[in-house]
């Protein structure tokens, strides 16, 4: 995924095309969760989104077309990016032991 973000930076028409692809299914499913579970936010984590400049605009745009039926979500930048994951496993691990 690295590879095909510094290949769109340097523009590649390919590798934009699959940012621009990848950013399109990213909004549709965003916006089937907000549609579901119409949360307020969601917040976005991980290795791709080191590269959210090249698909935030296009996940909104989505977003902001598919959802009808209840107010989009806003879509964030999770704080604790590469290691959103490590802190979330590291929380389930604890609230399964009965520990705050």
């Amino acid at each position: 995924a690295a590879a095909v973000c510094r290949e769109a930076e340097r523009g590649a028409a390919w590798a934009q095309k699959a940012v621009e692809q990848v950013g399109f299914y990213l909004g549709v499913g965003l916006a089937n969760v907000t549609t579901a579970w119409a949360p307020q936010v969601i917040a976005l984590g991980g290795g791709v989104m080191k590269s959210h400049h090249l698909f935030l605009d296009r996940i909104r745009e989505v977003i902001a077309r598919c959802v009808t039926l209840v107010p989009p979500a806003e879509i964030a930048l999770a704080t604790l990016g590469t290691d959103a994951v490590l802190h979330g496993a590291a929380r389930a691990f604890r609230i399964e032991r009965g520990q705050p």
